[in-house]
């Protein structure tokens, strides 16, 4: 940016913009920049103007086309960007088919232009600016009212039927559906375009616009408390007070969302994320607004992509974009490149190890329902058990480098209970058991982790009786291996979260599967466990009580030394 501020100032001196000196090294930065970040309207402008100086051949001019092309690409909402883009298409147009040679241009480049810059594609352009930008109530006629005044001098200069009437729909159109903040402005221009055009009509079509606008008038007047608060905002340059204007805005339109209103809070969305790129809430409200109410002309994807390039380092936007890109069908490679392109940056574990495990949890999980589909062939089963123990390799890698001794696993294992799910899915239920005990040892000491790993023996024990056929009340087929989770587990009552749960679903289990002898030995065990856990509680207590006490004698300490302090203060004043 310091850079291109010394650009526009050599430029402003009166010197050649293709002399300054540091040209090629402006040029390179904000490739490199746009390569890793956003680039974001601000900036956008700045280059494209910037660019634009520089235009000296149809290559150059094709060339900035493409950068403008680019612009609204990555910033799709923004009404000043495609109001340059529109009105640059526009120059290159009028340049080319001009009857005189227009300064700059080489009698060559003319001829080319008339090829390359046709009428059809610049309308298109402003075709496509005016349909992004139609439901931004503060700005949309920045865009708006340009094409109409396009349209109207190449009316003026070959006056047709078709014209005229494509004109008036388009008025019609926005004056009746559109709610915007200067309806009034178009409501003149209205009248202007009639009174020039169908002045016999004049009455009547002003009449029925007006009857006929009332739903739009009210949108927007009931919207209008909020546009002047995200205004004045602005234009005060109170950042936290428009974010917040935002924000209330945003509740106040998806709580009165209806069957109309999706194109509003899409707009709103779309101006808001503009605004605030680099905060992770606000895309994904709209990513979930879009999941739930999905926009023909909006494409969540595409969305998913611009959050994850304004915002890096939100695991929650970019499981989001893994797991649309799965629901949607695209291929593995293109998958693995977007789940490549989330965890080699290093941005996604800048805030801690969460946002990463978000990422993984979505790419495991694609992993394991892809390699067990009706289709799925011996290779996907192999790359998907690779891929799940190197993303289990690579978080605990991260964590250490980060953390060093402090790492500490991830106490849900949600990774680990991903891959738990697929041996067991792949009949390898030895390496499964192997697995869980693996976890013991790191988050033993939480009730959760028993309790899960009793269910998953359970449900095994569950389904090897249905492929036995035995009768359910066998004493030969216990469930053993359950019942030697849970004796495992309350070996830890005297550290575990938990314990006096994990005693109760013990005997509970024991009363309704076992055999009457483990029944009577459960029995003497939660005795034994209920009472270290009775003396372990009460120890805790007498220590929570202790330090209570303490606190309270440091406070009133601290209070009488003030009021002697005071006291002392007083005498003084005596």
């Amino acid at each position: 940016k310091g850079i291109g501020c010394y650009f526009l100032r050599h430029v402003e001196m009166g010197e050649n913009a293709l002399k300054y000196e540091l040209l090629d090294e402006l040029r390179r930065a904000r490739l490199a920049m746009d390569r890793i970040f956003p680039v974001g309207e601000e900036l956008w402008i700045q280059w494209l103007c910037d660019e634009n100086l520089l235009c000296r051949s149809i290559n150059d001019r094709m060339g900035l086309m493409e950068l403008h092309h680019k612009s609204v690409a990555e910033e799709p909402g923004s009404a000043q960007l495609w109001r340059l883009y529109g009105d640059y298409m526009y120059y290159l147009w009028s340049s080319a088919h001009a009857d005189h040679p227009i300064n700059g241009w080489a009698k060559d480049d003319q001829e080319i232009g008339r090829e390359v810059f046709d009428w059809a594609s610049m309308i298109e352009t402003w075709e496509q600016g005016v349909a992004r930008t139609q439901w931004h109530l503060n700005e949309s006629n920045i865009v708006w009212d340009r094409y109409m005044e396009i349209l109207r001098v190449d009316l003026s200069k070959a006056p047709a039927p078709d014209k005229i009437k494509a004109i008036n729909d388009k008025f019609v159109e926005r004056l009746t559906t559109r709610p915007h903040a200067t309806w009034s402005e178009t409501f003149q221009e209205y009248s202007t375009f009639i009174t020039a055009y169908d002045q016999a009509n004049y009455e009547h079509a002003m009449q029925s616009v007006s009857a006929q606008s009332g739903k739009a008038k009210q949108l927007y007047s009931l919207r209008e408390p909020f546009e002047f608060k995200i205004q004045r905002a602005s234009d005060a340059g109170d950042k936290t007070a428009e974010w917040t204007a935002y924000s209330e805005y945003l509740a106040w339109e998806l709580r009165m969302k209806g069957v109309f209103s999706k194109d509003l809070i899409n707009g709103l969305y779309e101006r808001a994320t503009m605004r605030f790129p680099s905060d992770p809430s606000l895309w994904l409200g709209y990513v979930e607004f879009l999941f739930c109410d999905p926009i023909a002309d909006m494409p969540l994807l595409s969305v998913l992509e611009r959050a994850t390039r304004h915002c890096p380092w939100s695991g929650d936007l970019w499981s989001h974009r893994l797991l649309t890109m799965e629901s949607e069908g695209m291929k593995f490679e293109e998958i693995e490149q977007v789940k490549h392109q989330a965890t080699v940056s290093g941005l996604v574990d800048v805030n801690g190890l969460e946002d990463l495990y978000k990422v993984y949890i979505a790419w495991c999980g694609y992993l394991r329902r892809r390699a067990y589909e009706a289709n799925a062939s011996e290779d996907d089963l192999d790359m998907a058990e690779v891929g799940l123990v190197s993303a289990l390799e690579h978080v605990r890698s991260v964590g250490k480098a980060k953390y060093g001794s402090e790492f500490k696993p991830d106490p849900n294992y949600r990774l680990e209970r991903i891959h738990i799910k697929f041996l067991a899915q792949r009949g390898d239920l030895p390496q499964c058991d192997k697995r869980w005990a693996q976890l013991s040892d790191e988050v033993g000491d939480s009730y959760d982790f028993w309790y899960r790993y009793y269910i998953w023996a359970m449900v095994l024990w569950g389904r090897y009786h249905l492929m036995a056929k035995k009768p359910y009340n066998s004493i030969a087929h216990t469930p053993q291996l359950p019942t030697a989770i849970l004796r495992k587990g309350l070996q830890r009552v005297d550290t575990m979260d938990w314990p006096e749960q994990l005693i109760q679903m013990y005997l509970n289990h024991c009363e309704q599967h076992e055999s009457v002898q483990e029944y009577q030995k459960a029995l003497i065990e939660v005795r034994e466990y209920t009472k270290k856990v009775e003396e372990r509680r009460a120890k805790e207590q007498a220590a929570w009580q202790e330090q209570q006490s303490h606190q309270a004698a440091k406070a009133e300490a601290a209070d009488s030394g003030k009021r002697k302090r005071e006291d002392e203060a007083d005498w003084d004043v005596q």
